[in-house]
């Protein structure tokens, strides 16, 4: 009777975190979309085949997530809200998978500590509200995990290696680096089930093969013809190690000063994983599944940026590594489990209470989007249905979305400003215009200002006026 009273507890817990996890996702989802978002939900709005013709083209990402955005967008809408709520959704299993395979590893109120941290964490919140692929990815990874943890106990079940192999295809069909996360799950089995190491890689091939006509359809004639197949990504710089740092960092909030302050952060996380490594040793026996958080935690991220500074192109993005900070976040729950459960669940309630102490403004600056709706409203109220030119693909697809009246076209020649010309731009990307030259005065209408986690910007709206 006690031990249903206490499982009665902890699972009203669960789901107090994850209600707790909505309501931080359901934060200003009405917001408009950011420009990734409008070119998922431009996409997910045509017609089946040309959601799949499209996908093709946006070689950075399979078609998952596209083809359920579609379906998703036919039964409740293309508003902000309607888009984001599919994140949402997946959102909600995210924080069930990763309880369940926490309570796997960690101590089960360890386990309850650590998805509130996924629950509230402004990386995880952001990600887990975006129009796109990434909360897809939470949920897939972490269904993954669970499904290889339970083959960790049971090699010999069929329904455990159906289980994962199903999920492989899922997840690499829902983001190529899912491979990385794969092939850590495949090196752990060889280490660690000697007896069934080919059985397990045999079902993890299995499930992987499902995405190879995708690659092959999508990038088949680009590889062939000797041609960049993602030059979508030719934009990302090379990283630093600050910009690890900074990955690592923003699990916990996005505030200016704990960016300042990466390196204690990190020196605090080195310390909590050596106690747990030295805890290892002593007992002489390194668990399975802590193996393989290592590899997907750090290994993982390490890789990427290897490849990135190394290899012919950068391609670290810190959304694009969803499955490390899980890992991340896990590692620091068996950490943590190594402790008395009273001083286990004080630390966890000190990274909660730092978190939650940057909230609001955190969630916003994780956030901020540019005024997209609100510069097209203003200039289709003043301006009914001019023409609006624009210097930049980003900027034209961005306010075309969003305008009821006129036109939006990208500009490619200044000569092409004219008496009575709207034009806008970001200030950062304006270019040069001489009014003497073009005989007219250049005015600025409007300037409206945002300033996110990593950048901040204007948009300019000009009007060229006679002398």
């Amino acid at each position: 009777m006690l031990s249903n009273r206490r499982i009665g507890i902890e699972y009203i817990a669960v789901f107090f975190v994850v209600a707790v996890g909505i309501f931080a996702r359901l934060y200003d989802i009405h917001a408009n979309f950011d420009v990734d978002e409008i070119f998922s939900v431009k996409l997910a709005t045509k017609t089946f085949s040309e959601v799949i013709a499209g996908s093709l083209q946006d070689r950075t990402h399979p078609s998952l997530h596209n083809i359920l955005l579609h379906f998703w967008l036919m039964a409740f809408g293309a508003t902000e809200a309607a888009a984001r709520s599919l994140s949402v959704l997946a959102s909600v299993f995210f924080l069930v998978f990763a309880f369940l395979f926490l309570r796997k590893i960690c101590d089960k109120w360890v386990a309850v500590g650590v998805t509130l941290i996924f629950a509230i964490s402004p990386y995880f919140v952001f990600y887990g509200q975006q129009a796109r692929p990434y909360a897809l990815i939470a949920l897939l990874s972490c269904a993954n995990i669970l499904f290889f943890l339970n083959i960790l106990d049971n090699p010999a079940c069929r329904k455990h290696l159906a289980a994962w192999a199903c999920s492989c295809a899922l997840l690499l069909n829902a983001q190529y680096m899912g491979v990385f996360l794969i092939g850590s799950e495949m090196l752990v089995a060889w280490l660690y089930l000697p007896g069934h190491r080919w059985r397990v890689s045999a079902w993890g091939a299995a499930g992987c093969a499902f995405v190879i006509p995708w690659i092959a359809w999508a990038m088949g004639a680009s590889i062939a013809g000797g041609v960049d197949p993602i030059h979508q990504i030719d934009w990302l710089k090379a990283p630093t190690l600050t910009t690890v740092l900074r990955f690592y960092a923003s699990f916990f909030g996005t505030t200016w000063w704990l960016f300042e302050h990466m390196w204690l952060i990190a020196a605090i996380l080195a310390f909590l994983v050596a106690m747990c490594a030295w805890s290892c040793l002593r007992e002489r026996r390194v668990p399975p599944a802590h193996v393989l958080l290592v590899l997907v935690g750090v290994a993982f991220p390490v890789a990427v940026f290897a490849v990135s500074v190394l290899g012919p192109k950068p391609i670290f993005l810190g959304r694009q590594l969803i499955a490390a900070a899980i890992a991340a976040f896990a590692g620091l729950g068996v950490c943590f489990s190594l402790y008395r459960r009273p001083v286990a669940i004080g630390f966890l309630a000190l990274v909660a209470v730092w978190i939650l102490r940057g909230v609001p403004e955190s969630y916003r600056l994780a956030a901020e989007r540019p005024p997209w709706k609100e510069m097209a409203q203003f200039i289709d109220a003043t301006y009914g249905s001019r023409e609006l030119l624009a210097d930049e693909n980003w900027v034209r697809n961005s306010v075309e979305f969003y305008r009821q009246g006129g036109s939006v076209r990208k500009v490619g020649d200044l000569s092409e400003l004219k008496e009575g010309t709207i034009f806008l731009c970001r200030r950062s990307k304006c270019p040069e215009m001489d009014a003497e030259a073009l005989g007219m005065v250049i005015v600025e209408r409007k300037s409206m200002e945002w300033r996110g986690e990593f950048w901040g910007d204007n948009l300019l709206l000009f009007e060229l006026r006679r002398r």
